[in-house]
């Protein structure tokens, strides 16, 4: 069902809920895995945000301060100051709190606006991007706390579980396969990375079009299911009604395939805060889910649903030429570019603003001058009288790039240029795929465009 993106990290047994982890990644709302000890939930969020290169600081919950937040507190004048430390949140880019179930009451209390809003003793955290926290499992209703599993272990104030858009159980078991690979050690795969940070933005740059496509079948869905969670008495407050519907239309964009109903009905499992407190009755999951599920069933536009089908940036554009709708168009021509490596980015404009502007298509200044700013910089590039510098590990790579150039016909000359202004400044890396990748976007583009003549 999934890519496979956590495999490539050496994370085991998530592909279920891997789209719930890549939505969650796209949007940057406040995550919380349950599980039991040993289930990798520390190693797995620690493991992403090295991937994606954020700066992490990691708090154990059950021994936390707020100092350790904030940094020491000092007199100044009639005010308070804190001194910073080296392990403070005030420039972190994730921050994740460890043993949440164990966090004191009065410290549960003064995590609702790092959570929520970012912010500790009023003041916004700028640099931060990502909440996160790992909880063992709550107690069941009817389970002695002092005889539970997790003694310590409490059910999360409901207000501060509910300032969490995703609560996702991890899985806790692994098949033969996974098992044999873990107890050898998994480590991440070369560009694994890389693959990682692609494919979140590219789940990213998909969500205007699943609002555009099907945000009114997915409001319709969150408004009925929601009156049938709230009359089986889970918690459904009009905050969650909105993280509901954020977290469907990013779980759509996420999933691997079209099957709308089957992304739902996984958002509506891991979207609900009652999962922090006590075991769910999936049951009433599934009532919920069948009961609006008829509202997913209105018919789209079928441009608009090729669209979301197809997850190459190249196709899209070309799809998107086919369609009569300039905003949609512009939509997509700047995701596209948004998504794209540096030279790749310079073949598309290279591409497509000489035919869009021949088209006088109505598109958005915005993305005629995004494409004309990639075509300035390429022809400031190429006129530069500098040489390029060959030295160290560079050579190897300028030799490659000379070697696939002298190959071009003349009619492919402009792809010579693109890769040679990327690679003075530093931003090719792979001369050969990206040499592919133009040839492919001049095909696909070019066909879109007849079609839509």
């Amino acid at each position: 069902m999934t890519q496979g993106t956590l495999a490539q990290l050496g994370i085991l047994g998530w592909e279920r809920i891997e789209p719930v982890v890549l939505a969650a990644l796209a949007t940057e709302e406040p995550l919380l895995l349950i599980g039991p000890h040993g289930t990798a939930k520390s190693l797995v969020l620690e493991r992403l945000a090295d991937a994606l290169g954020l700066r992490l600081r990691h708090y154990n919950a059950s021994i936390l301060n707020f100092d350790d937040l904030v940094g020491f507190p000092v007199p100044d004048g009639d005010q308070v100051r804190y001194l910073r430390t080296p392990l403070d949140a005030w420039d972190a880019e994730v921050v994740f709190v460890d043993e949440l179930s164990r966090c004191r009451p009065d410290l549960q209390n003064r995590l609702f606006p790092l959570i929520h809003e970012r912010r500790l003793q009023g003041k916004r955290l700028e640099h931060l991007r990502f909440r996160w926290a790992a909880a063992n499992p709550p107690p069941g209703p009817d389970e002695d706390p002092w005889e539970a599993a997790y003694r310590g272990a409490e059910p999360l104030d409901l207000a501060l579980a509910d300032r969490f858009a995703w609560v996702v159980t991890v899985p806790s078991r692994l098949d033969e396969a996974d098992r044999l690979q873990l107890i050898t050690g998994p480590t991440p795969e070369p560009g694994a990375p890389a693959a990682l940070v692609g494919r979140v933005e590219q789940v990213r740059s998909r969500l205007g079009l699943v609002r555009a496509t099907h945000g009114d079948a997915l409001a319709r869905y969150v408004h009925a299911a929601g009156h049938v969670l709230d009359r089986q008495g889970l918690s459904v407050s009009l905050r969650r009604l909105r993280f509901l519907f954020d977290n469907l239309v990013a779980l759509v964009a996420a999933w691997p395939d079209d099957d709308l109903a089957q992304a739902a009905l996984t958002a509506l499992r891991w979207s609900l805060p009652d999962r922090a407190r006590a075991p769910i009755d999936e049951e009433r999951i599934l009532a919920a889910h069948l009961a609006a599920r008829d509202e997913l069933r209105a018919p789209g536009d079928p441009i608009r649903i090729a669209l979301l089908a197809e997850h190459d940036p190249i196709n899209r554009v070309a799809i998107a030429l086919r369609a009569e709708d300039d905003q949609l168009l512009a939509a997509t021509v700047i995701d596209a570019r948004a998504s794209l490596p540096d030279a790749h980015r310079l073949v598309l404009s290279r591409l497509l603003f000489p035919q869009l502007v021949a088209r006088a298509t109505a598109l958005p200044g915005l993305v005629y001058e995004a494409l004309a700013g990639d075509l300035q910089r390429l022809e400031t590039l190429l006129s530069t009288t500098e040489r390029v510098h060959t030295r160290g590990p560079r050579r190897e790579l300028h030799n490659d790039l000379s070697r696939i150039c002298a190959g071009l016909a003349d009619d492919e000359a402009w792809i010579a240029d693109c890769l040679w202004a990327s690679f003075r400044e530093d931003t090719l890396e792979r001369p050969a795929e990206a040499l592919s990748f133009a040839r492919r976007a001049a095909k696909a583009l070019g066909e879109g465009l007849e079609e839509a003549a």
